[in-house]
């Protein structure tokens, strides 16, 4: 990667957005920015919500430098292409009339899409009907991933999410002091008790990142968005995401799920001893994530505890919940 990219990237602001985003609308045949522009929420990459000329307005998405080659990104656009083909309403990136382009670049080397305003509400808590109508499209997604083999993007398994996850963190220097060092010894006893668990199991394109907040609803029709995240996994990781709590109102909504799930598709219910293990390997992918983004400035400034003593002792107990679930079978 060129340092000198990734330093662009940290310090993109909203005038250089507009003139890299001007040379990819003309690409698009769109019009000109307008020059309103607004930040979105977003850590990994940087999104803003753009006007045009016309009154319309676009999402634009630079890419993290090193994050994802063009190749994985256009993996993840050719399968949300598939997926609006098959009328599953997931929101991909713009393409190009002539040559059907969806990924750009700007002149510091930032690989940018651009991507519909698409109108709806996000939810915190879903009902159960709105758990079931999701259940239906995840069965068609989870069909169509059956088709569409990654051949560029890492599975998320207990290699990539454990072990290499736990490589990163210890090597980041910032996993220290006696609570850091309980936390790692645990981390690795949790890897070997999802080991046997996750052994064997099936893998296939699911979306990967399937929470509440990576879906927009449009009355009771939810739009997914996001798949910046799409890998190679069993398809209980889109299941428990959606319905991640273990209390009673949680497990109903996952069975609401699953309820519409089978409608369309068939869900091997074996994969439910596996959740607890996704989890922690989720857990524990998280904090490597956040050590290895460190040298971003909004990394420190948006995870100020991140390496407290007390933080520590939290993520050992989160990890510890899950521990001890796997231990007992009690899924």
């Amino acid at each position: 990667m060129n340092s000198t990219t990734l330093t662009h990237f940290h310090t993109l602001d909203p005038q250089h957005a507009l003139d890299d985003l001007d040379l990819a609308l003309e690409s698009l045949d769109k019009e000109r920015c307008t020059g309103r522009i607004l930040a979105l929420n977003s850590l990994e990459n940087r999104v803003y919500l753009v006007e045009l000329e016309d009154g319309s307005e676009v999402v634009t998405k630079f890419y993290r430098p090193s994050r994802w080659s063009l190749e994985q990104i256009a993996e993840e656009h050719d399968f949300i292409k598939l997926l609006n083909d098959n009328e599953i309403p997931a929101v991909g990136p713009l393409r190009a009339k002539s040559s059907g382009q969806s990924i750009f670049k700007t002149r510091d080397g930032i690989l940018l899409s651009v991507f519909p305003k698409v109108q709806g509400r996000l939810t915190d808590e879903l009902s159960l009907a709105q758990a079931k109508v999701l259940g239906r499209y995840l069965a068609r997604l989870h069909r169509l991933g059956e088709t569409f083999p990654l051949q560029h993007r890492p599975s998320l398994d207990l290699s990539t999410f454990g072990d290499d996850s736990l490589d990163e963190l210890e090597a980041s220097g910032l996993a220290k002091g006696p609570n850091a060092e309980r936390y790692l010894a645990m981390a690795d006893q949790f890897l070997d008790l999802a080991d046997p668990i996750l052994l064997n199991r099936r893998s296939q394109t699911v979306h990967g990142d399937c929470h509440v907040g990576n879906i927009l609803w449009q009355g009771e029709a939810p739009f997914l968005i996001d798949f910046d995240d799409l890998t190679s996994c069993l398809p209980a990781q889109d299941i428990w995401l959606i319905a991640p709590g273990r209390d009673t109102e949680s497990l109903k909504l996952r069975d609401a799920v699953l309820d519409g799930y089978a409608e369309f598709g068939n869900f091997d219910m074996r994969e439910l001893e596996c959740v607890e293990a996704l989890r922690g390997l989720r857990m524990i992918h998280y904090l490597a994530w956040i050590a290895r983004r460190w040298s971003d400035p909004i990394f420190p400034a948006t995870f100020a505890r991140f390496g407290s003593e007390e933080f520590w002792q939290e993520e050992t107990q989160a990890l510890m919940e899950s521990m001890e679930i796997l231990s007992t079978g009690s899924f």
